[in-house]
């Protein structure tokens, strides 16, 4: 079991709310066990495989922030959380049209963009070696290319 005060801290220094459903995405995450690493990205990055396990925020940009997936030949596991009021994208690597999200089994990208809806909004990404998901976390309002 774990400290409710650890996942509260963790959602404070994200800058996101502390809901149910944010405990819900950390404890799936695997986050819990302290051993995360928090990267706080301004501009566009490609991941790595090396970056499984990894917390990505957007703290600090002033723009919108892309983040374009690793490679679907490798197992890994990522969090992004949107900590401005600007976009933020989630994208296949090569733009291959395989991110399974909600209602679609062949996106390019997932797309955090609705005002009044960008922060605070996370997406967990995860790859099986063979597919990408992509898994919106806190509204339903953002749109899939």
């Amino acid at each position: 079991m774990f400290s409710k005060s650890k996942p509260r801290a963790l959602a404070k220094e994200l800058g996101i709310e502390f809901t149910p459903n944010t405990l819900v995405m950390m404890a799936l995450s695997g986050f819990l066990d302290g051993n995360m690493e928090i990267n706080y990205k301004t501009a566009s990055y490609t991941l790595l495989p090396k970056d499984n396990g990894k917390v990505f925020t957007t703290k600090g940009a002033t723009q919108q922030v892309n983040f374009t997936l690793p490679p679907k030949d490798s197992k890994w596991m990522v969090l992004f959380v949107n900590s401005v009021d600007y976009p933020m994208a989630i994208c296949s690597n090569g733009n291959l049209d395989d991110v399974i999200t909600l209602n679609d089994m062949s996106a390019d990208c997932v797309v955090l963009d609705v005002p009044g809806h960008k922060i605070g909004m996370g997406v967990l990404a995860f790859c099986d070696g063979e597919a990408v998901h992509a898994i919106v976390i806190g509204t339903n309002e953002y749109h899939v290319e």
